[in-house]
């Protein structure tokens, strides 16, 4: 399997929480993305108490 060209890496920085993630692909920056996007969307309709 030849590697992907064009990527290093690439960090996401979550400017609500601060959490990073660093991906090698773009395939895994855009998954981190939508779920940690996913995240916050349920926590945020998530009652005092759920959480």
């Amino acid at each position: 399997m030849t590697p992907a060209r064009g990527w290093d890496q690439a960090v996401f920085r979550c400017g609500r929480c601060g959490t990073e993630h660093t991906a090698t692909t773009e395939d895994d920056y855009l998954k981190a993305v939508g779920a940690h996007s996913d995240a916050h969307a349920l926590w945020g309709r998530l009652n005092p108490i759920e959480r």
